[in-house]
């Protein structure tokens, strides 16, 4: 079978002339002097057998070695591929295992308590029909969290489903979908973020960019693709210090860590595996790409491949 060696292979279902992101890593690979070169997970195939390590097959027909793979395509495209690599020794931004960490939003939660960190207060339950119903389980919550509370989808991004419930109904519509739809129940407290909160970018040991994200006048959502506005932001020693924490709690090698302040500090919100860091760099003018091509070069080098 043919063979194609790469330094850097991005796995990503989005066409970079239409994706910032797939863009601006390739562009930055190749100007650090990497072969880098696009894919989409669903055009690779795994041959595994009972001897030696799988491989990574093109549906053209040839093996592809990469020196390294940066993921853009989180989810079942790529799970089985992430495992592969690293079976094979082959360094993956992220790799699989902190990736699945970062995404479920209840697990990483408690891994950023285990090492101290501020989190909301938050309920989760997959409660079945133990409970009697929407009612039973409304009341419960109302006994574990005062309203309003703020629902949100145990994985997900951009924003998408997180909504604010003010009052019973509006919280007992929220538990009568999720039983009708045997879905897990994620609810935490309302804080008061006063319109914006923080997305701190994170390589390795090293912050390499930070925004404050304000929200639209009579929104909660800050998210950019629900009309948040971007602000540069200085990075301090407490939001590094706080940024990187968390993302060691998940082991992420690449975070987008998700904050909210208060008089006391900073309140982690989540670890993304998978973020978008655009405005960190247009808006903030960090130098995320130079930041993460360094880092994946000296991961390559660790290996004894280049």
């Amino acid at each position: 079978m043919m063979q194609r060696e790469v330094d850097l292979v991005v796995l990503s279902k989005s066409d970079p002339s239409s994706d910032w992101h797939t863009r601006y890593i390739l562009d930055a690979a190749r100007s650090q002097g990497l072969s880098a070169e696009l894919y989409d997970p669903r055009d690779l195939s795994i041959v595994a057998g009972p001897s030696g390590k799988p491989t990574l097959v093109h549906l053209s027909g040839y093996e592809l070695l990469p020196r390294a793979i940066f993921n853009r395509a989180l989810g079942d495209p790529t799970e089985e591929l992430l495992v592969a690599a690293e079976v094979r020794g082959i360094p993956t931004i992220n790799r699989f295992v902190p990736s699945y960490l970062a995404t479920n939003k209840i697990m990483s939660l408690m891994l950023f308590m285990s090492q101290g960190l501020r989190v909301p207060m938050t309920l989760f339950s997959r409660p079945g029909e133990r409970v009697g119903g929407s009612r039973g389980l409304t009341i419960f919550t109302r006994h574990i969290l005062d309203l309003p509370v703020i629902t949100k989808p145990l994985k997900g991004s951009l924003g998408i489903s997180v909504e604010r419930q003010d009052d019973l109904d509006d919280l007992r519509r929220y538990i009568d979908h999720r039983l009708g739809a045997d879905l897990p129940l994620h609810v935490q407290e309302y804080l008061d973020h006063g319109g914006s909160d923080i997305r701190v970018t994170t390589v390795g040991d090293r912050c390499v960019g930070a925004v404050r994200r304000v929200a639209r006048p009579g929104s909660i959502a800050t998210n950019l693709g629900r009309g948040g506005r971007p602000v540069p932001l200085d990075i301090t020693p407490e939001l590094e210090e706080v940024a990187l924490t968390a993302a060691r709690a998940v082991d992420l090698d690449f975070a987008g860590i998700d904050l909210i302040e208060d008089n006391e500090g900073y309140i982690v919100l989540e670890a993304n595996a998978c973020p978008n860091f655009d405005n960190t760099v247009l808006v903030g003018e960090f130098p995320v790409g130079e930041g993460l091509i360094n880092f994946i070069k000296g991961a390559i080098r660790a290996t004894g491949r280049r």
